[in-house]
This record gives structure tokens, C-alpha cells and sequence, in this order.
């Protein structure tokens, strides 16, 4: 099955994929510097920090067919987005199967909307829709198979699931109970008589 879905794959994916640059660069906010990537075409894991830690972008789960498609999106995305969203998006592709990957970059434009509603249908989580809907954005700016920059509006206009943001305010999971309260404040009290001592 996986086979088949590789050979598939390899036939019918888009030829015209953005080759990587020598090197990606990123900007991290909370250092306020800029990172980078040098040789990503060398090597499946790529080192980047942000928000003070480093982590490893790793892209060598994919299937070696569309391994090529995903590290240059990843590199677009790296250069345009916060590197904590290009990991969240990356993430968000390893939930996806080959099956749906394929469905969804082999579709032309007339074809997305009834992809994109059975990809809908497969109860993917709201992050793996979300890194989808880039790899649509994402073949658009590159003009990548059919997909030119005038479809960006057609594809924007792709329905994510909707998520309650206020959720956890009804449930009261946000607030903190009196015990975690009185702990806080003991902590800083502890603070600050050392401070003054």
C-alpha cells in the first residue's frame, strides 16, 4: 500500500518545487537576532533556536518522495514565520498520511475545494489543517504546478474547524485555585524578605 501511494506520489508531484538556498535565515524575537541555516540541502535535521532553546527541525519521518517538497516549504517558511510556527507547522505535516499529503499537493485549483473538504472530513487536528493550508499559500507565491499568486484569496478562504479561544475561561481550567494563589504569594514574600536581607 505504501508502495503504491510512493509510486504515485513520485509520478503525478508537482516538478517545478523552489530549490533550497545556501543558507536560510530567521529572525528570533525573543533574542532580537537573526539565526541561520547553512547547506539545508546536506542534512534532514536542521538546528535553529528561538525563544532561548534549540531545536531540531526534522524532516526525515516524511516519505523520500515528497521529502524534497517539504524541506523547501519548510525553508520558505522559516524565512517568513516565526521559527516557533514553521516547528508548529512542521509538526502539524507529520500527522498528515502520504495518502492525504499527495491528495492535497497534486490538486490543481478547481479541484481544491472538494480536497479539502474529504481532507476535512479525516478529523485531522486543527494544527495539520492549519501547516496544510500553508502548503497551499506556499505553491501559490512559488507558482508551484497550476497553482499561481492569484489563487492566495481562493485559498485563504479555506474553512479551518472553529475552536471555542474561550474555552478554558468557561471551564475556569485558566484560573488559578486559591492553594496556587496563596503559593504564588508566598514565593514572592520569600523573595523579597531575601532582597531586603
Amino acid at each position: 500500500m505504501i508502495q503504491a501511494q510512493t509510486e504515485l506520489s513520485s509520478q503525478r508531484l508537482p516538478a517545478n518545487i523552489p530549490p533550497l538556498p545556501v543558507a536560510i535565515r530567521y529572525y528570533d524575537d525573543f533574542s532580537d537576532t537573526y539565526g541561520q541555516v547553512k547547506y539545508p540541502d546536506h542534512s534532514d535535521q536542521w538546528s535553529i533556536s528561538y525563544d532561548g532553546k534549540q531545536v531540531t527541525l526534522d524532516s526525515r519521518s516524511f516519505d523520500v518522495v515528497i521529502s524534497p517538497f517539504i524541506k523547501s516549504w519548510c525553508a520558505n517558511q522559516l524565512a517568513i514565520r516565526a521559527p516557533r510556527t514553521t516547528e508548529y507547522y512542521l509538526y502539524g505535516l507529520k500527522q498528515v498520511s502520504l495518502q492525504q499529503f499527495t491528495a492535497i499537493i497534486t490538486a490543481t485549483p478547481q479541484e481544491v475545494h472538494s480536497a479539502w473538504r474529504i481532507i476535512s472530513a479525516d478529523q485531522l487536528q486543527y494544527y495539520a489543517l492549519e501547516a496544510l493550508k500553508s502548503i497551499f499559500s506556499f505553491m501559490c507565491r512559488f507558482s508551484v504546478g497550476p497553482w499561481l499568486p492569484e489563487w492566495l484569496d481562493y485559498v485563504s478562504m479555506l474553512p479551518l474547524p472553529k475552536v471555542d479561544k474561550y474555552a478554558g475561561v468557561r471551564t475556569g481550567d485558566v484560573f488559578l485555585s486559591f492553594e496556587e494563589e496563596a503559593a504564588i504569594i508566598r514565593h514572592i514574600d520569600e523573595v523579597c524578605h531575601e532582597i531586603a536581607a
